[in-house]
């Protein structure tokens, strides 16, 4: 009995030496997750030649697979795609390269990797860890243009489910957390305005501020402002209603929030917030056309903004 003991001490120390010693993961490989953007029916991923609605990142055994969908799809009150059409989408393997890594000054690691292919754009992606974490919780796309500049940045989100990105929750029908756009080079927000980032501001049960920004602004290789021209920003004070909700398949509840602006100022977006079973809260503004068709959907990140 007392030989039986031994064995299954020793056999348990070794397992318990085997897990202590593997090795922690990389924090400067590219992440082992996937990321997309959301399906934007104007073609806005135009830094090619051709027009992409939409892209995903996969990685795959050290590289990543970059798939490009030129495909238009119907979308929802919520701006989830429906129907779409039946396109060939291109798939681009590419080699990840670690570019640089600088520190936030809410303590976060930025990490900007290239990515590279025989054939296609340069892309550019921008991981943000907050302190602590082991691994991102937000991501960025940015794509250049022949010269090098920065055409466009985009905003991703995880393809599936990971771990809570640190921003507070929210009550049930109230917008209770600042949610910012991002700076927009080149494409403004809204196509009647010229417009190129947004601030949502809470102000009390039911009351919100917009902050429309159109100065344009000079950008640094991870995407962030440096210097800004000095224009005047839009402040437009509105009130808010949840007008929907559901509940979908994966457990995520989204609510559908709409805005009646004072003053009879007119801003035709409407915000998306869905709450997810592993605590993250994400949002995203549909941007409506003088139609009354979304001609845009962005997601948004949580917090002040650069500005």
């Amino acid at each position: 009995m007392q030989t039986r003991l031994l064995v299954l001490t020793l056999f348990a120390a070794v397992l318990l030496t085997g897990c202590a010693s593997a090795p922690p993961p990389d924090p400067n490989a590219f992440p082992n997750e996937h990321w997309s953007t959301t399906h934007r029916p104007q073609g806005a991923l135009m830094w090619t030649s051709s027009r992409f609605n939409s892209v995903t990142l996969r990685p795959d055994a050290g590289s990543v697979l970059v798939t490009f969908d030129p495909n238009t799809c119907s979308l929802d009150r919520f701006g989830d795609a429906g129907a779409c059409t039946m396109m060939t989408t291109v798939m681009l393997n590419a080699e990840p390269t670690l570019v640089d890594t600088r520190r936030t000054r809410d303590g976060a690691t930025e990490r900007l990797f290239s990515l590279t292919a025989e054939a296609g754009p340069r892309i550019g992606v921008v991981f943000k860890t907050p302190l602590g974490a082991d691994s991102p919780s937000h991501a960025r796309l940015i794509a250049t243009n022949h010269d090098g500049g920065i055409d466009t940045i985009i905003n991703l989100h995880r393809a599936q489910s990971g771990p809570p990105a640190k921003t507070p929750p929210e009550p049930a029908g109230l917008i209770t957390n600042r949610w910012h756009t991002g700076y927009r080079p080149q494409r403004s927000l809204f196509s009647d305005r010229n417009i190129n980032s947004a601030r949502i501001i809470p102000d009390g049960p039911g009351r919100c501020r917009f902050i429309l920004d159109p100065n344009s602004c000079t950008l640094d290789a991870f995407g962030t402002i440096t210097a800004c021209t000095r224009m005047s920003t839009q402040l437009v004070v509105s009130s808010y209603e949840r007008t929907e909700m559901r509940t979908l398949d994966n457990g995520s509840v989204q609510e559908r929030f709409e805005f009646q602006p004072d003053l009879g100022t007119i801003i035709p977006v409407v915000m998306i917030r869905a709450t997810h079973p592993d605590g993250r809260v994400t949002a995203r503004l549909l941007f409506y056309n003088a139609a009354g068709q979304i001609d845009a959907t962005i997601i948004l990140n949580p917090g002040r903004g650069e500005k």
